[in-house]
């Protein structure tokens, strides 16, 4: 190694000083390092020249002549601030120099706001929100009005991303950096932090209604330059009043059903439970992966016993290698199939049921690469088919009124069909002419 290279420098030109600064932010944010941008303070977050015609408005009477102008305004961007039932804040842009965060206080009551909002979305040409369903409780919209999503727009142009939320948007189709609602609140609620007055949380509120607005022209631009244009107003719109409809709606599950299968999946545990102690001679924690590696590796001296530095490795590939070989993992697998359909379809399932009687299942629109629904607040769409478990744990969903049934469809081979249509291929398009 020639160690007396003639390099020059300094021990001063070397001092790092502060990390911290608003390039430093810009280029965490843009690269998506999210447990670094949360070092940063709320000094480096906000892009002021943009943030610095926000206002945040409390007074009944500023409000009033604000959803006036708005009313003359052809595109808007908005958005209903709701959690849990209760409706906060309602953001509402209509220009660079028009960026408003109305707080639910006094007379501006959340079902006033929610009113103006409907009646807004009813005159606008163009009305652009985030997260359109989860406002339509509360809004008197239809199918057709013009409200439109722009999360959803997002979702189509990428749908590889996990989230659409406004700072997504905005980096993604403006270029710019603008602080997320984690980044400006951190686990705090913006509902209760817009009533408490917090100035963090008005910003996040114009926020919304500024980038959706901002966002509008850029995302229809770029559908339209896709071919997704159509497809977006004419399908994904309509389908998210369908979907809201289809939430509204529920579907009856039986509870005392559920109940009496669970008591018997018990019983079949305990079984199970007893004839795995039985065959180890001893008994344990089933459910420890420490506990049962030692009990099949060390005293049971099984094969594939690798040990790692946090013990044997019981995952169920393992598993299913030494069933043949040994009863007692046969039984494992069984027990471990059985508890996790009793404690997460039985138990699980028990707990979303309503007092209508039903499981009112959420479904996201914008969350598969794949284009396919999401069923989630319960899933309803991994319950285990193959399994007898699953199929008993099926029974319990029955039609709403009596005579009637539950009808399931599905697409026949739906990617070999697109197969067919875009290579051309004969053979394969006269394969399914003719029902082969």
């Amino acid at each position: 190694i020639c160690i007396d290279c003639p390099v020059e420098f300094s021990y001063a030109d070397m001092e790092v000083g502060n990390l911290y600064t608003q390039e430093a932010y810009e280029y965490m944010k843009r690269l998506e390092f999210k447990s670094i941008l949360a070092r940063f303070d709320a000094d480096h977050m906000a892009a002021p020249d943009v943030a610095s015609n926000f206002q945040v408005i409390r007074d009944f009477g500023q409000a009033e002549e604000i959803f006036v102008k708005a009313e003359k305004e052809k595109n808007l961007g908005m958005q209903l601030v709701v959690e849990q039932g209760q409706i906060y804040g309602l953001a509402l842009c209509f220009g660079e120099e028009a960026v408003y965060g109305i707080a639910a206080e006094g007379f501006l009551t959340g079902q006033y706001l929610a009113d103006t909002m409907s009646r807004l979305v009813k005159k606008a040409e163009a009305a652009w929100v985030l997260d359109l369903k989860k406002q339509l409780p509360y809004l008197e919209v239809e199918d057709g009005s013009s409200a439109r999503d722009a999360q959803v727009a997002g979702y189509l142009l990428n749908p590889l991303k996990d989230t659409y939320d406004y700072d997504d948007l905005a980096r993604d189709y403006l270029g710019m950096t603008v602080p997320s609602k984690a980044d400006l609140l951190g686990k705090l609620s913006l509902g209760k932090e817009l009533e408490r007055g917090n100035e963090k949380a008005g910003i996040c509120l114009c926020y919304m209604g500024y980038i959706a607005w901002k966002a509008a022209p850029v995302l229809e631009e770029k559908l339209k330059q896709e071919t997704m244009w159509n497809l977006f107003l004419n399908m994904e719109m309509p389908l998210i009043y369908s979907l809201y409809h289809m939430e509204q709606a529920g579907i009856r599950v039986e509870k005392e059903t559920l109940k009496a299968y669970g008591d018997k999946l018990k019983i079949k545990i305990t079984q199970l439970e007893q004839q795995i102690y039985e065959e180890a001679g001893e008994t344990f924690n089933i459910n420890s992966p420490k506990q049962l590696g030692e009990i099949l590796f060390e005293k049971m001296q099984l094969p594939h016993g690798k040990k790692t530095k946090t013990g044997y490795s019981t995952a169920v590939d393992v598993l299913e290698r030494l069933a043949p070989v040994a009863p007692i993992v046969s039984k494992i697998l069984e027990y471990r199939q059985i508890a996790k359909i009793q404690s997460t379809y039985v138990i699980g399932l028990q707990d979303w049921i309503l007092e209508d009687g039903k499981i009112h299942t959420r479904y996201v629109q914008d969350l598969t690469q794949t284009g396919r629904l999401s069923s989630v607040d319960p899933n309803l769409q991994n319950i285990p088919v193959r399994l007898e478990q699953g199929r008993l744990i099926r029974k319990a969903f029955v039609p709403e009124e009596e005579n009637s049934v539950l009808l399931s469809s599905d697409y026949s081979q739906i990617e070999l069909r697109v197969l067919a249509h875009i290579s051309g291929d004969e053979h394969l398009i006269d394969a399914f002419k003719h029902g082969a």
